[in-house]
């Protein structure tokens, strides 16, 4: 199986040639998505880990 967030690109890639394009659109995410953890570490330390780290970002991009 293969993790939750890889299926974006992986369906994309499928449907879509314009590899640029679906790779411009997963480095954003990844840009965005750093910059979110980067704010909450901040203001939080030390409470993200391996284990919460997703369902942190998940909850964090909902309520942007």
């Amino acid at each position: 199986m293969f993790p939750e967030d890889s299926r974006p690109f992986i369906e994309a890639s499928l449907k879509n040639t314009d590899f640029d394009s679906i790779y411009k659109s997963i480095r954003s995410d990844e840009i965005e998505s750093k910059d979110i953890l980067v704010g909450f570490e901040k203001n939080y330390p030390n409470i993200a880990n391996s284990s919460n780290l997703n369902d942190i970002l998940k909850n964090l991009k909902k309520k942007q």
